[in-house]
């Protein structure tokens, strides 16, 4: 981040002097300082400049005006001949014709005097720049204050010269007056917090839809640190700590990672770092317990404060306990300052939770089809106790999606008891059909449930053989029986029709499954191809090419087998 002050235009006098910018305030170290950078516009502007010829004949002379300003931030050093900027505004103008000396005086009567002449003002820019990023360098600009500048420039000279006749000849006069232009940029970092989770383990047969993260993490109800090896910043860079968990099965246990990185930096890392999570609904916290960890990237253990009732309350959550694992002179917020191979930038936060056995009799059912667990971070500081800097708060998911079923549980009371039956379990797959239809037709394919909720919606685009595919991956199936709505939008005219191939359009089904059906929606368009005149067209057709293995006249019919309940 920088910060970008402006000082000046000043007019400064032609001796050593100084002149004064704002230093950098760090806010209590919150914000930490990387360079400083100081740029300089110097404009010299010169006066009228007198010439007087006293030479035998015409005379001609370049003329120029300019300032040389030497800059030292360190005014103790600025003896060593070297100067942290230089600049020379200079400007150049040429007078010839000066006619000869008329009266053997360099009296410069002009405009009154013939072998004398004025050149009038000129002015000129120069700019150049100077960046400190050594911390010695860089201390004396944080405060609250200003730190002086050092600057020297040259004294003016006469502005009236005589030449001689015949050559040109070449007169450096210093500008009547200056100004200098300064802009101080200061760049620094702040802490500045990312967020991520992810599902880690499992002792289910679910699938993961990408690998857990960079490290292996152990099984759920593993006591100690849940990882091996370091979760660096460079680490997380390559594969991050976000997947989810598919298939899961009532019972399982699902253990969640939440990866907090502080890729900023601050002067001391991050404080105050407050974070909360969500059990939800469909799972709970096992009988063996939470097996809740909290370390640095490396392994290190970081003690935390709980708010509330911890982890899971709404209002609270937990604090991680500044400083954090690092010693010594780096020791100071929970995170440290950005470091890509260090891991001490890192902190990380794993617990188990359950799918509840019962899972199936949660009402309503819709909200346990996707288990989705959300993390927060809504507090942390550049200093303890200093100002919130999560201008929003950070939030990232992990889900499990469950093991489809084909019908729920159910009761049956007998002999005064009531009996409980385990749903029938169904081979998971995520919703795919495929089939065939006019080719180049475009097919929107809707999914509903029992209820009449839509659950999903794709369009398919019929290919050049007439085959088509919609694939649902994001959708859970869980209740049946459900059912299928495509419509067609006909592809227009095909010049096949005319070669005698068979184009009826009709849908079959490939693939569907169990407790699907699929039902023919009219549209204007395929009733309207079984009026008289497409019949006609149709007879004339057949008797034209008796080959034709079907009439093209329907061509926006849609032909369904229907599909039968499966899994009971």
């Amino acid at each position: 981040m920088v910060e970008t002050t402006t000082v000046g235009p000043f007019s400064p006098s032609h001796a050593a002097t100084t002149f004064a910018v704002p230093q950098f305030d760090n806010q209590n170290g919150t914000r930490r300082l990387l360079s400083v950078e100081m740029n300089l516009v110097l404009t010299s502007r010169g006066g009228a400049t007198g010439l007087e010829n006293e030479g035998p004949g015409t005379g001609s002379a370049t003329v120029t005006i300019g300032t040389d300003v030497n800059v030292e931030r360190d005014w103790e050093n600025h003896g060593d001949g070297v100067w942290d900027v230089e600049l020379s505004a200079t400007e150049s103008e040429t007078n010839a014709n000066v006619q000869a000396d008329s009266d053997a005086a360099p009296d410069y009567l002009y405009p009154n005097d013939d072998d004398s002449v004025v050149v009038a003002g000129t002015t000129a820019q120069d700019e150049d720049s100077k960046t400190w990023t050594d911390p010695a360098d860089i201390l004396p600009f944080i405060g609250s204050g200003t730190v002086d500048i050092y600057y020297e420039s040259f004294p003016n000279n006469s502005s009236d010269h005589t030449i001689g006749s015949g050559t040109v000849q070449t007169v450096t006069v210093q500008a009547d007056s200056f100004t200098i232009d300064v802009t101080i940029t200061y760049t620094y970092d702040v802490p500045e917090l990312e967020l991520v989770k992810g599902v880690i383990a499992t002792n289910g047969s679910g699938t993961f839809t990408r690998k857990a993260g960079p490290v292996t993490f152990t099984a759920p109800g593993s006591a100690g640190v849940r990882f091996s090896g370091t979760i660096s910043s460079t680490a997380l860079d390559s594969r991050t700590v976000d997947a989810n968990l598919l298939l899961a099965e009532p019972g399982d246990l699902v253990s969640f990672g939440i990866v907090i990185e502080n890729v900023g930096g601050g002067t001391n890392g991050a404080y105050d770092v407050r974070v909360r999570d969500t059990i939800p609904n469909g799972m709970s916290i096992p009988p063996g317990g939470l097996n809740l960890t909290v370390t640095d990237g490396t392994g290190a253990a970081v003690a935390y404060t709980e708010l509330g009732t911890g982890l899971f309350d709404s209002t609270g959550g937990i604090e991680l306990t500044d400083p954090g694992p690092t010693s010594g002179s780096g020791a100071g917020g929970v995170l440290d300052v950005y470091h890509a191979t260090s891991g001490r930038n890192v902190v990380v936060i794993t617990y188990d939770l359950k799918v509840d056995s019962d899972i199936w009799k949660q009402t309503p059912q819709a909200s346990v089809r996707k288990l989705i667990d959300t993390a927060t971070v809504y507090n942390y500081a550049g200093y303890e106790g200093g100002t919130d800097l999560s201008v929003a708060d950070l939030t990232d998911q992990a889900y499990v999606t469950l093991l489809q079923y084909h019908y729920d549980w159910w009761d049956r009371y007998e002999w005064g008891t009531w009996e409980e039956f385990k749903p029938a379990y169904a081979q998971a797959f995520a919703p795919l059909y495929s089939g065939t239809a006019e080719p180049g037709a475009t097919l929107s394919v809707e999914i509903y449930d029992a209820q009449g909720n839509l659950i999903g919606s794709k369009a398919a685009v019929v290919d050049a053989g007439g085959n088509w595919l919609a694939n649902f991956p994001d959708t859970a199936m869980t209740l049946q029986p459900h059912y299928v709505l495509l419509r067609q939008t006909y592809a227009g005219y095909s010049p096949l029709a005319d070669a005698g191939y068979n184009l009826r359009t009709y849908y079959s089904r490939a693939l569907l499954g169990g407790g699907t059906f699929v039902s023919e929606q009219l549209t204007v368009e395929n009733v309207l191809a079984r009026r008289s005149v497409g019949s006609l067209e149709a007879l004339y057709a057949a008797g034209v090419s008796p080959i034709t293995l079907g009439w093209h006249a329907f061509a926006y019919e849609m032909l369904c087998l229907p599909a039968v309940p499966g899994g009971y």
